[in-house]
């Protein structure tokens, strides 16, 4: 089995385990591409003295592939995230993704200029804290409650979002985003401009 490794680091390995007397546990690969769990164990005789190591393999294949298609798996959900975030900043009417706790999880670029906030700050930002007068005119956690509790999208009327003749009146689309019961809802809230 050592003659097949594709590994050349057991000669060091073995002399810090005999060093140290401490175990050392390696992911090796064989010439053919198995992989095990290599143990270097100091080998101590009846007498307590030490003579020499033992070495023990365990197959690790599954593992190793499991751990493969979990990175792929996390590469491809980074990719998704990235295309996702381009696309959700593409479209020019403010959005926002609040979670069941009213804490944003996400937000276009329109929205953090809209409500004057950097973008690396939003995530997590309790969004009833937010000192911003379009939001808080719109009595949102009322529309909030009401929707989650019917389950319906529901819009606030321009009437209601007109903070300030600057920022203008905007109608705002809430919709309730909740696929599986077991899941916590979100709500993804849309600023039209009027």
């Amino acid at each position: 089995m050592v003659a097949n490794l594709s590994y050349k680091g057991l000669t060091r390995d073995l002399g810090e385990v005999l060093k140290r007397l401490a175990p050392k546990e390696v992911e090796v690969q064989t010439t053919e591409g198995a992989w095990y769990l290599m143990r270097i164990i100091p080998y101590r005789t009846t007498d307590n003295r030490i003579e020499g190591a033992v070495l023990t393999f365990t197959a690790i294949d599954e593992q190793k592939q499991a751990q493969q298609v979990l990175r792929s798996a996390n590469r491809e959900m980074k990719q998704a995230g990235i295309l996702i975030r381009k696309i959700f900043d593409m479209n020019p009417d403010p959005l926002v993704v609040l979670g069941h706790e009213g804490k944003m999880v996400a937000a276009n670029s329109a929205f953090s200029n809209l409500i004057k906030i950097d973008p690396e700050n939003i995530k997590d930002t309790d969004i009833f804290t937010i000192n911003s007068r379009l939001l808080k005119q719109a009595d949102l956690a009322t529309e909030l409650a009401a929707a989650l509790e019917k389950g319906e999208n529901f819009q606030i009327r321009p009437g209601k979002l007109a903070p300030s003749e600057k920022i203008g009146a905007y109608l705002m689309m809430g919709q309730v985003i909740r696929e599986d019961d077991d899941l916590p809802y979100h709500f993804l809230l849309r600023f039209v401009k009027k």
